[in-house]
């Protein structure tokens, strides 16, 4: 996925960095990698890319603001428990 895409699933990577990247989450687990929150827009524009490129970074993934297998492996992202939110690499 990159940048012109425009789909739910650009949207929920969208939430999935404002959650687990954003400098003013708060959900345990964060990592602060850019500061101005994304809107959830379902499009791939350059504010997504530049999000992206920056929790790459962060994850220790290539950073080119674009979203493929190695991301995913790398990447932080929202897990539910009960009662709380919490950011972690997925399938853990």
């Amino acid at each position: 996925m990159a940048r012109g895409a425009h789909s739910a699933a650009v949207g929920s990577l969208q939430e999935t960095l404002n959650i687990c990247y954003w400098s003013g989450s708060t959900t345990r687990g964060h990592v602060s990698a850019f500061s101005v929150r994304l809107v959830q827009d379902n499009d791939f524009g350059g504010k997504t890319k530049a999000a992206l490129a920056a929790a790459q970074s962060k994850a220790g993934a290539s950073p080119d603001g674009e979203y493929g297998p190695e991301t995913r492996s790398k990447i932080l992202f929202p897990q539910e428990g009960r009662t709380t939110l919490w950011c972690a690499k997925f399938g853990t």
